[in-house]
């Protein structure tokens, strides 16, 4: 007699049965995951309509204006509010007696630190300076110039920055200045990063008193005068941070930030 087909035998069978069990389970899976991609895509598509439209209601939406006096004063009196609230937030500090002993008992070594840590920075980058001029001094070439202003650079960045970081490190966590001055704090520091960077790049391209390192082909007046609008950009995203995106976070009102936007805008644009 012939052999019995395998589609007969027990076996067979339970792995059919165990496959087309699987598929029903992948099939159910997928289904779901079409009706999940269904629902999400749309989420997204109401989202992005209820986003579109709230930007256009900021868009049409008038604000305070910054050329009324009343916008100028209500900025000058916040402003002096603020002050006040740094002040406050820093004298109930002071008056716990923990916070003000572990802030004394750590003054020395701040101070040791941002002394030492000034000076070494200081005659670093100066002896830095003084090896690359002897080494100008026996021919100006393109790469020698851009090495130069690597490092003017780098000497117009690293001080402020270094002072501002050592200057953070020793305040600690700013429990002795409260959250208000904490915060100031943190927008200063970052604007001193970006004005000591535009100070740098500024001196280094256009060097104003070197015109032998110039990189630009400005004449001395011309160089002077683009490296002083130059650091003057630094300056207005120095406002910027200090007194715009600072004032948002301590919770200045619209018309503060109209004000404050609008000079910082004058700064920037002039020059």
């Amino acid at each position: 007699g012939g052999r019995a087909p395998d589609h007969g035998l027990p076996g067979v069978a339970r792995q059919r049965r165990g496959l087309q069990e699987r598929i029903a389970r992948l099939e159910e899976v997928h289904r779901r995951s079409e009706q999940a991609l269904t629902r999400a895509t749309s989420l997204i598509a109401e989202i992005d309509g209820l986003m579109r439209r709230r930007f256009l209601e900021q868009l049409a939406t008038l604000g305070p204006t910054p050329l009324n006096p009343l916008t100028w004063r209500a900025a000058a009196t916040e402003a002096v509010g603020v002050a006040r609230r740094v002040v406050e937030q820093t004298s109930v500090a002071m008056d716990d007696a923990a916070t003000l002993r572990d802030w004394l008992d750590g003054m020395p070594l701040t101070l040791g630190l941002i002394v030492c840590g000034l000076g070494l920075m200081f005659w670093l980058l100066r002896r830095l300076e003084e090896v690359l001029r002897a080494r100008l001094e026996r021919g100006v070439t393109r790469s020698s110039r851009a090495a130069y202003g690597a490092i003017a650079t780098l000497v117009g960045l690293a001080l402020p920055v270094t002072a501002a970081l050592l200057l953070r490190l020793g305040l600690g966590d700013g429990t002795l200045i409260g959250p208000t001055g904490r915060t100031l704090l943190n927008y200063a520091l970052a604007g001193v990063m970006v004005m000591g960077t535009a100070r740098g790049l500024a001196i280094a391209f256009y060097a104003p008193r070197d015109p032998a390192l110039r990189m630009s082909s400005l004449d001395d007046a011309a160089a002077a005068n683009a490296a002083r609008r130059a650091q003057g950009l630094g300056l207005a995203l120095l406002l910027d941070l200090m007194l715009v995106r600072a004032g948002e976070e301590v919770g200045l009102s619209a018309e503060a930030l109209a004000a404050f936007n609008l000079l910082v805008i004058a700064l920037g644009a002039t020059c």
